[in-house]
């Protein structure tokens, strides 16, 4: 399906300019006009506070993990307006052990560098199509990090489905 994203916002929090030159022109392409851009997680979560983005894009930021504390601060802080927004981490780091603290900390999607136009596109159509519910936990607040539901599973630690509050 081809969506029409004029009427989205986006805010895209990248440490590189060219990068984000990068994602905004992929962006534009998308029809999106409302473009908003951060080059550090302090920046960002102010821009984030003030203007309520539909999506963020978010790049690892450097060997701190700064874009994890980033998406665990705009869902775990009191502050954050909204800790249900969707979140897709850019990010060139693909081993096991940082894929699994991305997922820990809540990202909604994963989109390795360097990316394609269509393979944002279909992070984002992905958001859309296949919506996963949150799971709120005393240490943890994101989209459920099982992409596959596995019916055979009858364990006492299966978890039943409860439907959250729809966002705004």
């Amino acid at each position: 399906m081809a969506y029409k994203f004029q009427n989205i916002s986006v805010l895209v929090i990248e440490s590189s300019r060219a990068l984000f030159t990068v994602a905004k022109d992929v962006l534009t392409t998308f029809g999106i006009k409302e473009i908003h851009s951060a080059y550090d997680i302090k920046k960002g979560f102010e821009i984030f506070r003030r203007e309520k983005p539909d999506l963020i894009m978010t790049d690892w930021l450097g060997d701190k993990n700064d874009g994890l504390t980033f998406i665990k601060q705009l869902r775990t802080d009191n502050r954050s307006p909204d800790p249900f927004v969707p979140v897709i981490l850019m990010t060139g780091f693909t081993h096991e052990d940082k894929v699994i603290a991305a997922r820990d900390v809540g990202i909604s999607e994963l989109l390795v560098k360097p990316y394609t136009a269509l393979s944002l596109y279909n992070k984002i159509e992905s958001l859309i199509e296949n919506p996963r519910a949150f799971v709120r936990t005393r240490n943890f607040l994101g989209p459920d990090r099982r992409h596959k539901r596995i019916a055979s599973f009858s364990g006492p630690e299966k978890r039943v489905m409860e439907p959250l509050p729809v966002r705004r």
